[in-house]
């Protein structure tokens, strides 16, 4: 009962850690997704301020 009580433990702890990880991970993709829209909007308002 000790050691499944450990590694359930253990298991809970990699868990929660995992789940910060993926936390910080998710902001930082939605972080760089921003950055991202913004360089294509602004060759797209370029291209409208200069028709061909």
């Amino acid at each position: 009962m000790a050691e499944e009580e450990m590694r359930a433990s253990a298991l809970a702890a990699q868990n929660a850690r995992l789940q910060v990880q993926l936390r910080e991970l998710q902001e930082l993709r939605e972080r760089q997704e921003q950055q991202q829209q913004q360089q294509q909007q602004q060759p797209q308002q370029q291209q409208a301020l200069h028709p061909a």
